[in-house]
């Protein structure tokens, strides 16, 4: 990742991660966003703008694990830092249900320039650019919700230390 943004190219992050697709629900729009800062830290580190980004019905293409499986996805997440995803589909068994998705893409939030690349950002700056992108987000989901066919949903932000 640290070649391409030094090579000048973009990259994109699941930055919800194993947490995410593990709280994910139909009809619960959840982003473990909460104290995940590494990817602020390394925007920061590189001068590298981040860019929110949504979308729309992702979370309703799929069913995660059955509830009796839950207990050990925690289990293995919580202490072998490892997520054990199961997911299905009403239809499709382990393809996800074909429904559209929507992608809404926000204004990208300028960072401030490190003083030399790949620098460690202070802690800060980085607690202050993450709120600033978990508002940029919410607000990018709330704009475009209605839109879209979710105006009665919003937009949670969950602990990732805490996902569940």
């Amino acid at each position: 990742m640290t070649r391409a943004l030094r090579e000048g190219h973009s990259i994109a992050l699941n930055v919800c991660g194993e947490a995410g697709a593990l709280v994910a629900k139909p009809g619960f729009d959840n982003a473990v966003l909460e104290n995940r800062m590494g990817f602020v830290r390394l925007a920061l580190s590189t001068g590298s703008p981040l860019v929110p980004v949504y979308v729309f019905g992702l979370v309703d293409s799929y069913q995660t694990s059955p509830t009796w499986l839950y207990p050990v996805q925690r289990f293995f997440h919580k202490n072998l830092r490892w997520a054990l995803p199961v997911f299905y589909s009403e239809k499709f068994l382990w393809l996800p249900d074909q429904n559209k998705l929507d992608i809404v893409i926000g204004k990208p939030i300028e960072v401030p320039r490190p003083p030399t690349w790949g620098a460690k950002p202070d802690p800060e700056t980085t607690r202050k650019m993450h709120a600033k992108y978990i508002e940029a987000l919410k607000n990018l989901f709330d704009k475009h919700k209605g839109r879209f066919g979710f105006k009665d949903r919003n937009l949670k932000i969950v602990n990732a230390k805490k996902p569940y």
